[in-house]
């Protein structure tokens, strides 16, 4: 099932990346675009961390964690950085955040109920990694950002470091996912290729 969820979120992140080329070319921006995708992307990752997790206070936390964060992003979106005429960063910065921590604590399962396969085997290994590399990257490039425009400082190493890391996350996402597909991977829950 969490493999069926990160295939869905793929296809509706080169969803998103169509429709963002099209919205900044009609409206010369992407607020809003970004700040859906930022509801979308925490629901998803939210409910992979939800079916890996194996302890039922791992579960529970995740899933408050979550609600917490969805409720903060369309907070932020209607009240803190209005969603037609602010970038996100403040949605984007608690996300990624989150995100380390949910992944940390994957990790952490991992250790602890180790299973008998190669972990570069392993589905669930390249997608924890991916979103512990995206979201700590991320998270400093949002900070990064937000520096750099309240200075207004233009970077394109930032904006080059923002695509890179956009482009790696989604290729090793659809690794995890090939991964799991050849067999070669064992879920952590059912021990089941």
């Amino acid at each position: 099932m969490p493999f069926k969820i990160l295939g869905i979120y793929l296809v509706l992140v080169l969803f998103q990346e169509i429709t963002n080329k099209l919205y900044i070319s009609i409206h010369q921006n992407n607020y809003p675009v970004i700040q859906i995708g930022t509801f979308v992307k925490c629901v998803s990752l939210s409910l992979m961390y939800y079916y890996l997790f194996q302890k039922k206070t791992l579960k529970i936390l995740s899933g408050v964690i979550t609600i917490c964060l969805l409720l903060f992003i369309v907070i932020n979106a209607f009240v803190f950085e209005p969603f037609n005429s602010s970038f996100p960063s403040n949605a984007l910065i608690a996300d990624e955040v989150v995100f380390v921590i949910l992944s940390l604590l994957l990790f952490k399962q991992m250790l602890q109920f180790a299973v008998q396969i190669n972990i570069y085997k392993q589905g669930v290994f390249w997608f924890n990694s991916a979103v512990l590399f995206f979201s700590g990257t991320m998270f400093a490039n949002f900070v990064l950002v937000n520096y750099n425009a309240s200075f207004k400082i233009k970077s394109q190493i930032l904006t080059f470091s923002w695509n890179g890391t956009e482009i790696l996350f989604n290729i090793l996402l659809g690794f995890a996912i090939l991964v799991e597909i050849n067999g070669k991977g064992k879920d952590l829950k059912d021990g089941k290729s």
